[in-house]
C-alpha cells in the first residue's frame, strides 16, 4: 500500500487535498460507477483539480483514482480474513466512505 508521496504516470506528486478533491463527492464515484467509457468523467474531474490549482490531467486522475480503489480493496481484503493483523492505506477512513457499501468493494475473500 502507498504514503501520500505516491507519484502519477508522469510523476507528479499528489496533494492530500488533490486527493480529496477526487473523493469529496460521491457524485463523481456515481457517476464513474455507471460509466463504461469514462474519459469525459476524468476530465471532468481533472477540470475541477484545476480550478483549484492541482495540475493533473485525465490520464493521471484515472491511474490515481484506480490505485487508491485497488489500495482500499487490498486492505479491505486482508482485514476481512481471520488471523491477520489489521491494516490499513492513506485515505483509507474518506475511501471506505464511499466505497464501503459497495458491491465492488466487497472483500475479495467475501466472494470466494
Amino acid at each position: 500500500v502507498r504514503d501520500n508521496k505516491t507519484t502519477s504516470v508522469n510523476m507528479s506528486v499528489w496533494s492530500d487535498n488533490a486527493v480529496k478533491v477526487i473523493w469529496g463527492e460521491a457524485r463523481i464515484q456515481e457517476e464513474l460507477d455507471g460509466a463504461t467509457r469514462n474519459k469525459t468523467i476524468y476530465q471532468k474531474i481533472s477540470q475541477k483539480l484545476a480550478e483549484q490549482g492541482h495540475e493533473h490531467d485525465w490520464n493521471q486522475c484515472r491511474t490515481k483514482i484506480k490505485n487508491l480503489k485497488r489500495d482500499y480493496r487490498t486492505v479491505k481484503d486482508h482485514n476481512g480474513e481471520t488471523g491477520r493483523g489489521r491494516k490499513t492505506c492513506r485515505f483509507f477512513r474518506e475511501l471506505d466512505e464511499i466505497l464501503g457499501h459497495r458491491p465492488a468493494s466487497v472483500p475479495l475473500s467475501a466472494s470466494s
